[in-house]
């Protein structure tokens, strides 16, 4: 580094930042239950933005504390019972109902197939010119409109000529 003039001490404030040690927090995950039947694999010190304060659940999702138990289970809504008898019953009586009303089943929507595109290829035509700038430009010097500019522009050109032929002469 080198000789300097002064003193090789360092400032105060240098000092004590130099004694202070950084120390790491051990984040726990949410472990809350979630819809799809997994656990939230949010890790956060004291809060999930989701669920709120993380509590200590086990690796099923359930609160090992008995009074969080309690506060988890008014946060989570019960789910609807998933064999309700009343569920089906349209289907078994829409027969009855539709032949007493003399119409006919009405049938359920089915879908119509979308027309598949056509996938290309990845061979490549070989007699086809390739689509290049070059080419783009021929296509469009070569078209019926550019000749016929092109022609008529000569023409004039001829005309100018001829005309200051004359003019010089006399």
């Amino acid at each position: 580094m080198g000789t300097g003039v002064g003193d090789n001490e360092m400032p105060q404030h240098l000092l004590e930042e130099l004694r202070k040690r950084p120390m790491y927090y051990k984040s726990e995950e949410c472990r809350h239950p979630l819809h799809n039947g997994g656990l939230c694999p949010r890790k956060d010190l004291v809060t999930c933005p989701f669920h709120g304060r993380i509590i200590q659940r086990d690796e099923l999702g359930v609160p090992l504390d008995p009074k969080d138990r309690v506060e988890s289970s008014e946060t989570i809504q019960p789910e609807p019972p998933a064999n309700n008898p009343m569920d089906g019953l349209w289907e078994l009586i829409e027969g009855d109902v539709m032949n007493q009303s003399s119409r006919e089943m009405i049938k359920p929507r089915t879908r119509v197939p979308k027309k598949r595109k056509k996938e290309k290829s990845a061979l490549i035509n070989i007699r086809k010119k390739p689509n290049t700038s070059f080419t783009r430009l021929n296509k469009h010097l070569d078209s019926h409109k550019t000749r016929k500019m092109v022609e008529e522009a000569i023409e004039y050109e001829r005309e100018m000529k001829s005309r200051n032929k004359y003019d010089n002469k006399l």
